[in-house]
C-alpha cells in the first residue's frame, strides 16, 4: 500500500504503478498531477503551525479507530484521519459524511445516511458508508495526486467549479489565501478557512509519527516523509480600512447609523428653520405651506418620514447584529464543511 505518495519515484513504486486510478477521468487525472506539483511546493503559514500540530495530534489520538476501516476498506488511516478532523475535529460522536450527530442520520448534505440501520449509529459503520459514497474503496493507488483529488471531492466540486483552491485541500499553506463555502450553497469569497487543510495536515503527521514513513518493504509514505516542513514567510497584513470596506457586516452597521443621524438631524434642521425664520414669517409660511404637501400625502400613505427612516435605520443595525452572531456561532461550532 502506498498512501499518499508523489508517483513519478521509481524508489517508491514500479514502473507499471500508475499515477491515478484506473476509473479517473482526464479531468481528474490533470487536478492529480497539479496536487502533485502543489504538494512539493506548499509551505506551512507560520501563524498556522501550532494549530495544525494540535489538530495532527488529535488524529494520531484515533489512529486504532481509524485502522479498523483501513483493515475493511483498504483506505491508509491518515486519508480517513484528516477527513474526520476537517469534518468534526475527530469527534467519535458524528458521522464522517459531514460532522452530524451519530444519534440521527445525517441532516446537511449528504442528508439521509446512512440508509441502512438505525440510531444511533456505530462510528465505524458510519464511516464506512461515507468512504463508500465515494468509491474510496475501489481507489487501489493512493498517490499524493490522486489523495488530493480524492479529499477534494469528499468535500465538493464548488471550489473547483469556480476555479479556485480548495481550502479542504491547502488550508493553512501558502497556496490558499482566502474563500470558503461557509454552508451547503452559500460561498463567501472573503472568508479565510480557520482548519488546517488536508496537505498541512499530513506535513505535521509525518513528523509527530515517523512510522507513517513505511514498514519494512511496504512503503506507506516513505517519499513522502521526505518533505521536509517548510515555512512561508508572514503574509503582508491587509490594511484594515480594505478589509472593513468589504464587509458586510461594517456596510450595514454604517448605512443604519446614516439613517438614524439623518433623521436626528432632519429634526434639528426643523427646529432651526422654526428659530431662522420666526422673524420672515411670509417666507416660513410659504415653505410650511410646500412642507404640508408632502406630510399630507405621507399621512394619506400612512407613513411619517422620520419614523421610517428611523425604523430603516434600526433594522439595518439589527442585520449587522445577526451576522455578527451567526458568524461567531459558525467559528465555534467549527464550520460547515
Amino acid at each position: 500500500m502506498t498512501l499518499p505518495v508523489p508517483a513519478g519515484s521509481t524508489e517508491l513504486a514500479p514502473a507499471s504503478t500508475p499515477l491515478v486510478p484506473t476509473f479517473f477521468t482526464d479531468s481528474q487525472t490533470a487536478r492529480a498531477v497539479k496536487y502533485e506539483r502543489e504538494w512539493h511546493d506548499a509551505q506551512l503559514r507560520p501563524e498556522r503551525l501550532a494549530g495544525v500540530m494540535v489538530a495532527a495530534k488529535r488524529i494520531l489520538a484515533g489512529r486504532d479507530r481509524y485502522k479498523e476501516i483501513e483493515d475493511v476498506l483498504g483506505v491508509p488511516w491518515p486519508v480517513i484521519g484528516i477527513i474526520h478532523e476537517r469534518e468534526s475535529s475527530c469527534n467519535f460522536a458524528t458521522h464522517l459524511h459531514n460532522g452530524d450527530s451519530l444519534k440521527k442520520r445525517t441532516v446537511h448534505v449528504p442528508a439521509g445516511r446512512p440508509l441502512a440501520g438505525s440510531p444511533p449509529f456505530n462510528w465505524v459503520e458510519s464511516a464506512i458508508d461515507a468512504l463508500k459514497m465515494k468509491a474510496a474503496e475501489k481507489f487501489k493507488v493512493w498517490t499524493i495526486g490522486a489523495t488530493g483529488v480524492f479529499w477534494e471531492q469528499y468535500n465538493g466540486d464548488g471550489y473547483f467549479n469556480r476555479g479556485l483552491p480548495s481550502p479542504y485541500v491547502l488550508a493553512g499553506t501558502d497556496l490558499y489565501v482566502k474563500g470558503k463555502y461557509v454552508k451547503d450553497g452559500k460561498f463567501d469569497k472573503n472568508f479565510v478557512d480557520p482548519q488546517p487543510g488536508a496537505f498541512a495536515l499530513l506535513l505535521c503527521l509525518l513528523k509527530l509519527d515517523p512510522s507513517i514513513q513505511g514498514e519494512d518493504a511496504e512503503p506507506l509514505i516513505e517519499v513522502a516523509a521526505e518533505k521536509p516542513i517548510t515555512i512561508a514567510p508572514p503574509a503582508p497584513t491587509p490594511s484594515t480600512l480594505s478589509e472593513a470596506t468589504k464587509s458586510k457586516t461594517v456596510h450595514l452597521t454604517f448605512w443604519g447609523t446614516v439613517f438614524l443621524k439623518a433623521t436626528a438631524v432632519a429634526s434639528a434642521i426643523g427646529s432651526a428653520f422654526d428659530w431662522a425664520f420666526s422673524s420672515l414669517p411670509d417666507i416660513k409660511t410659504d415653505v410650511d405651506a410646500k412642507m404640508a404637501i408632502v406630510n399630507s400625502l405621507a399621512s394619506v400613505a400612512r407613513i411619517d418620514l422620520a419614523t421610517v427612516g428611523t425604523w430603516i435605520g434600526v433594522a439595518l443595525l439589527l442585520c449587522a447584529i445577526s451576522r455578527h452572531i451567526d458568524l461567531k456561532k459558525w467559528l465555534n461550532r467549527g464550520g460547515v464543511a
